[in-house]
């Protein structure tokens, strides 16, 4: 079997005050299900848990508690209330901490708490945005220093099922939610969706997009 992930650490005071104050958090752990490791979600008392079902969450203060003491499980916030997330994977080198030029210029022009993810090769930054839709795309051009690579981009709107993990490894400059939406227009772009209000409804269930396969 492929050996377990090796996750960061939570840094709980790194997590700034806006962030901890958000009702919805869970834990999470790694488990091994179709030949590859996935993060789960998962209750205080270690059920799975559904990001479509706030009975399943807690506070942050009870997540911290618990994780505090078990060490094998990450938190996570689901996506509810105004809180879009933007998460670029493999962007980031693990020992130099470098980003890539997309992932650079997302943090240039997007405000929001912005910190590394649990692999230490990815960002996740939490914003208020005007992101009609989710999407996500695989295999974008981008450059680390001299040296070419290839990203993953996945934008996720509120209220849609998400969760994302929480490292609490925060990024300078990005320690707060906006005060202002965000324009995340250009963006979803480089995922080939659209960014139209006619994309998205009121109604969080037609919103709801199942989980794609291979993907957290």
């Amino acid at each position: 079997m492929i050996a377990r992930p090796q996750a960061l650490p939570v840094n709980f005071g790194g997590i700034p005050d806006d962030i901890r104050a958000h009702p919805d958090w869970v834990l999470w752990g790694y488990i091994f299900e179709d030949g590859v490791w996935k993060k789960m979600p998962f209750t205080t008392s270690i059920k799975r848990a559904s990001t479509t079902d706030p009975k399943t969450w807690a506070s942050f203060d009870d997540v911290w508690d618990f994780a505090m003491l078990n060490p094998d499980y990450g938190i996570g916030i689901v996506l509810t209330q105004n809180i879009d997330g933007i998460d670029l994977d493999d962007c980031r080198d693990a020992t130099t901490g470098a980003l890539t030029e997309i992932a650079n210029k997302t943090l240039t022009e997007v405000d929001g708490y912005a910190e590394v993810s649990p692999s230490g090769t990815g960002i996740k930054l939490f914003t208020i945005s005007n992101l009609a839709a989710s999407s996500q795309v695989k295999g974008v051009k981008d450059s680390l220093g001299e040296q070419e690579t290839q990203i993953d981009i996945e934008l996720y709107k509120h209220n849609t099922g998400r969760f994302f993990t929480v490292t609490g490894h925060a990024l300078n400059g990005h320690n707060a939610l906006p005060m202002f939406e965000q324009d995340v227009g250009w963006l979803v772009e480089m995922t080939g969706a659209k960014n139209e209000a006619a994309d998205s409804t009121d109604d969080d269930l037609l919103n709801l997009k199942a989980p794609i396969e291979g993907w957290d």
